[in-house]
């Protein structure tokens, strides 16, 4: 928490989504926060409408970092955020994975001559959905679009936006109902006073989302592709995880 006197603290959720809003939440389960209005900040032709706290007020904790005095975001933070960045530094635990730019493939050397996903009838090319993902945005997989074939990748490209391009492997691990699952962790990262030492701290449980569907290549669903819906029990104690 904020470290002076003060008994209150403010915060405003001003709707930029993702853990921001989780985070207020549970601040405000301690009792002595209190929820600072917002008004409108600008509107973007494209995105929307965008808030900031009442009189551009930097409170407490605002999931608008501009406003907020404490950061929930790491400088540097778009190296592991930011998914045509994680490829420089973990493309060899991903898939293979595509770039488009300006509304182009990027090629990625002289050398590389598969910039773009290969043709709808080249072997394996209709295995399994491939995902269209804007590269600066995680909207709980809102910025996802799926489609069945590479040709109808560029469908679903704006020209002015970013993105990494995917196909869903063949074999996915499944619960044992056959449906896709994935689990998330929560660590915290402290640097210390001297500015050069860092501890790096793992929450103990862990998150598990499970599909309501089974998966299945040809559905292309968010539901079924994009595992977002929390499950109610910890991993050790969900009935089919053991298999996983």
């Amino acid at each position: 928490s904020v470290k002076n006197n003060r008994n209150k603290y403010l915060t405003s959720d001003c709707g930029r989504r993702g853990h921001g809003s989780r985070y207020i939440e549970l601040l405000h389960e301690r009792g002595n926060w209190k929820t600072y209005p917002t008004q409108i900040w600008y509107e973007d032709f494209v995105q929307g409408e965008y808030r900031c706290p009442l009189l551009k007020k930097v409170v407490d904790f605002c999931d608008e970092p501009e406003f907020s005095k404490i950061a929930m975001f790491l400088r540097g933070r778009e190296h592991l955020d930011e998914k045509d960045k994680v490829i420089d530094i973990a493309g060899r635990f991903m898939p293979k994975t595509y770039r488009i730019e300006n509304g182009a493939w990027v090629v990625k050397s002289e050398e590389d001559d598969e910039s773009s996903p290969p043709a709808d009838d080249d072997p394996g090319a209709l295995d399994a959905p491939w995902f269209v993902k804007e590269s600066d945005k995680n909207l709980g997989g809102a910025a996802i679009a799926i489609v069945s074939k590479p040709s109808d990748i560029m469908r679903h490209i704006d020209k002015d936006q970013n993105y990494v391009i995917q196909q869903h492997i063949s074999d996915p691990l499944l619960t044992e109902d056959g449906r896709k699952q994935h689990l998330k962790f929560y660590v915290l990262l402290i640097c210390d006073a001297d500015g050069v030492t860092w501890n790096l701290y793992a929450y103990e449980g862990a998150l598990l989302s499970i599909s309501p569907n089974p998966w299945s290549p040809a559905d292309l669903s968010h539901d079924t592709q994009v595992t977002i819906h929390r499950w109610p029990e910890p991993p050790g104690e969900t009935k089919g995880w053991e298999r996983s």
